[in-house]
Formats: C-alpha cells, sequence, structure tokens
C-alpha cells in the first residue's frame, strides 16, 4: 500500500467568538485564502473546505479515537518538538465536531480549561489559528492537526506555512477508513503505519499454514486404533484432530479476510467505503477474481452508485442494460443474477 503525497501544512488566524450556541468555529466554510499581503496559497487559487472534506476529517479524527488539541501559540507544534512544556487550553472531542454550512468545521462543545477560560473572559486571547493539511494541488483541507489561541490580529488569513517535518508523521495524512478498521481488527494501535500493517497479516497467513501442516503431520501419524492403540486413545486423538481443525479453520478464515481487506484497502481510489461490502464477498469467493475486477475498476470513479439512465439501457429494454461491464464481472464472481444485483444497488441508493 502506498501513501499519497503529503500534504501541505498552514496556520489560519481569526477572531475566537463563539457561535450563538456556544460552539467554536475551526476551519471556515468554502474557500479562503490569506489576507495578511503574503499572497498564500501561492500554490493554488485557495484553500477550500466543503462538507464532503469536513466529514472525511471527522471520520478520521474518530478512527483516531483521539480528542483535538487547543493549546497557546501552538505550542503542541512548536514548543513540545523540543521538549518544552505545551499545556493545553482545552479539548475537541471527535463527537463534538460538526460540519454547518456557510460556517464551517465546529467544536459544538470546546472544553475550556479554568485557566484559558479566564483568559478569554479577560480578552487576553483573542484569535484562534487552526492548524491544517491542504492538498498543495488543489487547495482541498485534508486534515486538522491542532487549534491554538493566539494574539496577532494583523493575521486574519492563512498566516504561514508550517514544516510538515514538526508534527508525527500519523498526523499528516488521513486514515482510510476501511485500513482503520483492518489495523484495529488485527488489534494494532491507531495509526500503525503500511509496512507493519502487511507484516502482521503476513504473520497470521504463516500462522494459518504452519497449523495446516501440523495438522498434516498429526493426520499421517494417527494411528490405527483397530490394530494399535484402544478406543479410547483413538477418541482422543479424535477430539484433538477436530479442536485443530476448528484453530486451523478459524485461522484460515482470519488470514483471508485480512488478506481481502488490505487488497481493498490498498485501492481507497477505486473502492469506497459505502461499496466495499460487495467487493468483500468476491474476494472471500476468490481473492483472483478481486484482483482482476480491481485492476478493471477506473481511479476515482464513483462506485455503487446511480446511472445517468436511472436504471435503464439506452433502449429502455431491462435492468441488465444498467450495469457496467465490472457489476456484471460482480455478478458472475458472486454467481447472482444481474437482475437481483441491480436491484441491491437500487435499494442501496
Amino acid at each position: 500500500m502506498s501513501r499519497k503525497t503529503a500534504p501541505s501544512v498552514a496556520a489560519l488566524t481569526f477572531e475566537i467568538a463563539p457561535l450563538a450556541d456556544g460552539a467554536q468555529l475551526l476551519i471556515p466554510d468554502g474557500e479562503f485564502r490569506s489576507s495578511d499581503g503574503s499572497g498564500r496559497p501561492l500554490e493554488v487559487k485557495a484553500w477550500r473546505l466543503t462538507a464532503a472534506l469536513a466529514a472525511r476529517i471527522i471520520a478520521a479524527r474518530k478512527a483516531r479515537g483521539v480528542d483535538l488539541v487547543i493549546d497557546y501559540e501552538h505550542g503542541t507544534v512548536l514548543k513540545a518538538k523540543q521538549g518544552d512544556k505545551a499545556p493545553a487550553a482545552g479539548w475537541a472531542t471527535a463527537d463534538s465536531l460538526e460540519y454547518r454550512s456557510g460556517v464551517g468545521l465546529v467544536s459544538t462543545a470546546p472544553q475550556w480549561t479554568p485557566v484559558a477560560r479566564a483568559h478569554l473572559d479577560a480578552r487576553e486571547y483573542r484569535y484562534g489559528s487552526p492548524v491544517i493539511f491542504y492538498d498543495p494541488k488543489t487547495g482541498d483541507v485534508t486534515g486538522l492537526h491542532s487549534f491554538a489561541l493566539t494574539n496577532d490580529p494583523g493575521l486574519s488569513g492563512v498566516q504561514t506555512a508550517l514544516s510538515a517535518s514538526d508534527l508525527s508523521s500519523q498526523e499528516n495524512h488521513e486514515v482510510n477508513p476501511l485500513l482503520a478498521a483492518l489495523i484495529a481488527s488485527l488489534g494494532l494501535p491507531a495509526g500503525t503505519t503500511d509496512d507493519v500493517v502487511i507484516t502482521a497479516v503476513t504473520a497470521l497467513k504463516a500462522k494459518a499454514d504452519q497449523a495446516d501442516t501440523e495438522i498434516a503431520t498429526l493426520r499421517a501419524a494417527a494411528p490405527d486404533p483397530a490394530k494399535y492403540v484402544p478406543m479410547s486413545l483413538y477418541s482422543e486423538a479424535q477430539a484433538s484432530l477436530a479442536a485443530a481443525n476448528k484453530s486451523l479453520a478459524e485461522l484460515t478464515t482470519k488470514a483471508r479476510e485480512a488478506e481481502v481487506d488490505a487488497l481493498i484497502a490498498s485501492v481507497p481510489d477505486k473502492i469506497t467505503p459505502a461499496g466495499a461490502a460487495h467487493f468483500r464477498t468476491v474476494g472471500l469467493q476468490s481473492i483472483e477474481t478481486l484482483r482482476a475486477v480491481i485492476e478493471a475498476l477506473p481511479s476515482n470513479a464513483a462506485l455503487g452508485g446511480g446511472t445517468q439512465t436511472n436504471g435503464k439501457g439506452p433502449d429502455g429494454g431491462g435492468a441488465a442494460a444498467a450495469l457496467s461491464a465490472v457489476d456484471k464481472e460482480v455478478c458472475k464472481a458472486m454467481g447472482i443474477s444481474e437482475e437481483a444485483y441491480l436491484k441491491t444497488k437500487q435499494k442501496e441508493a
């Protein structure tokens, strides 16, 4: 599995003013750029936040299971790296993150520390500055690292770029939800790198192979109960063999599921989480068929969605005409009719 190019990082500064319901704005909605005279962003027309981008940021935060830190003057990035204290001013839980159209990404219930609350009430801190990740080719905001209280009223737009090396390597990319689920199923900590995941899956498969060898050895060494052993020993051997077979089946199934999930997670530009279930079924039946189907899929295609003809072919003549070549290949691999598959897709739409 390969990583996307690391995104650029910037700090955005705007005046802190809680919304009417007490929520705190973290990233403004729509397009925005620097107003401090620096001309940033230089790579693109503007930074951009949409409902879809916000949803991905929220999902990634929930997958990591770590609250968003609110610090002072970007201490988490600039001070903690040098071993200095970087106390929190507050926290925003993943469950409190919410997208509001025309407003942006907010925390509905920021948890300020008593000290920070006193600073804000006394207007000793008046500005907020999120550290965001963004795509240098499109300007799309792809992640949120932290949020800081600061005092620099001269900066009302995106202030300055921070070095991506200042941030944890586990913070500078979004985690594919399927990959996050695979990591959790393997009992690994959130943010585990691809190489470690692959090693874990390989080790799991090796255990299944070893169990298979041990079962074969047991079978080959099983005595003839009528000639060499009493029935009690034969019954005991049968029980051991049954337990070993069960263990092998469980290990083999888990290894196969992990291998299929890893393959699906490696192509987020071809398979979305919403459509992953169909492909997972194909992979559990035949991993080679799944590889062939993935190879045929176009990158960035909208999988599992509707069609321009609303489920009818050009001549309006039948459900099967609304299926793509890839859909038909999936039907063949899963052993279901094209009409039944189309009905399932229409129900999910």
